[in-house]
């Protein structure tokens, strides 16, 4: 049977060869699901996922890369902070997230490139800091509020 949550105590069993592919029916990973799991490489997030708690990825030092889910509606807080390997994020295709929350992708600092939905609303404090690589942020739509530091300490150049 499929959880419609998943957490510390379940999650380990979705992960083969260092992918981590949640299933299908599963709307929420918990706080802290996976916070330091160093043999998750590759994420793949379903459709029916909604919801991302707080430090889900958190310290995931060895996470590539991350296929979002169309439905997502809220990232938590330093949800993939710290995880160095990230190089892209593409969140084009969340039709609901409208907010990329404080330190979500604090110290991604290999990130280069990052890719918002047209429904984006707010990028909230540090929510890219020290991403020291990150010179690229697209799918900004007009009237977005940024916070002071949520770009801190990287190379960001264009805002398209």
């Amino acid at each position: 049977m499929i959880p419609y949550y998943v957490n510390q105590e379940n999650g380990k069993q979705f992960i083969n060869d260092g992918i981590l592919n949640i299933p299908e029916g599963v709307i929420q990973i918990e706080e802290g699901a996976f916070e330091g799991a160093k043999e998750i490489i590759e994420l793949i997030l379903p459709k029916s996922l909604s919801v991302i708690e707080d430090n889900a990825f958190k310290n995931c030092i060895n996470l590539v890369s991350v296929s979002f889910s169309e439905n997502l509606i809220d990232i938590g807080f330093n949800t993939f902070e710290n995880c160095r390997h990230l190089t892209k994020i593409d969140l084009f295709q969340c039709k609901k997230l409208m907010t990329i929350n404080d330190s979500c992708f604090e110290w991604c600092v290999n990130l280069e490139s990052v890719r918002l939905p047209q429904v984006i609303k707010e990028i909230r404090d540090n929510a890219f800091k020290h991403c020291r690589k990150l010179a690229n942020i697209g799918g900004v739509p007009l009237g977005v509020e940024i916070e002071a530091t949520s770009f801190q300490d990287s190379k960001l150049e264009n805002i398209l």
